[in-house]
């Protein structure tokens, strides 16, 4: 994880792709995970996919932020909140990648 960081500071941190890499169990990963974020060294993110596979229509903080409906940034249709097409990953926080550019 800090080699993908350190190449590049704007990459999210994916538990499913870390569990496949560093060979964790999943539980024991995302534990790991939550406390990097109690600590402030990573932020939640919650991203809405285009259902219709375009990529990232709206990011956020939280599902709450999110609108019932939204005008899609990658297709231009409108489409309707749908748990299906939420991922929430893991950003790095700017003291996180100060401490890895000590």
């Amino acid at each position: 994880m800090v080699s993908i960081l350190s190449d590049d500071p704007a990459a999210v941190v994916d538990d499913r792709v870390l569990t496949k890499t560093v060979q964790l169990e999943k539980k024991l990963l995302r534990e790991i995970l939550v406390d990097l974020v109690a600590r402030g060294f990573l932020e939640v993110r919650v991203f809405w996919n285009c259902p219709k596979g375009y990529g990232i229509a709206k990011e956020a903080s939280h599902v709450r932020e999110f609108t019932d409906v939204i005008e899609c940034s990658q297709c231009g249709e409108k489409h309707w909140l749908s748990e299906a097409d939420l991922d929430a990953r893991f950003i790095a926080t700017d003291r996180l990648l100060s401490e890895l550019h000590r």
